[in-house]
């Protein structure tokens, strides 16, 4: 009974290098995943901006996020590209894709000059507002 834990353990040995390389390859998998979805997410809030016109802030999203943005115009289409470097924390992933792995993401726009939103400059007016209600109650 003694000779049959000791060669399971010894196994066990054996065999958990490999188990732990699967475990941080499939934690470097989810990462990967994750940060995939928040570069989608940066493409929606990024789409929303160009919309919006507000094309300062795009430059400064990507100065934050640290990512690249490149914006192509094919009338009546827009294509936005959003990319960015995941790095892996597994060895053999790193051997495999190299120390980082490229991340992008695309979308295309449909946008003609009727539809082309621009951002209004408030300006102060000195008009009466209307409140709804009747003469007899302004007294």
């Amino acid at each position: 009974m003694k000779n049959e834990r000791g060669q399971a353990l010894v196994e066990f040995v054996l065999i958990l290098p490999i188990l732990l390389l699967i475990l941080i390859s499939m934690i470097d998998f989810g990462n990967l995943l994750y940060q995939k979805y928040q570069l989608e997410q940066k493409l929606d809030y990024i789409s929303d901006l160009y919309l919006g016109n507000q094309l300062a802030d795009i430059e400064s999203e990507k100065k934050e996020a640290k990512i690249t943005v490149q914006i192509e115009e094919q009338k009546p289409l827009v294509k936005i590209t959003v990319r960015k470097n995941a790095n892996f924390s597994s060895p053999i992933l790193r051997k495999i894709f190299g120390s980082s792995y490229k991340l992008e993401t695309s979308r295309k726009l449909y946008q003609d000059e009727e539809s082309k939103v621009e951002t209004p400059t408030p300006s102060p007016t000195n008009t009466p507002v209307e409140t709804g209600g009747s003469d007899e109650s302004v007294r």
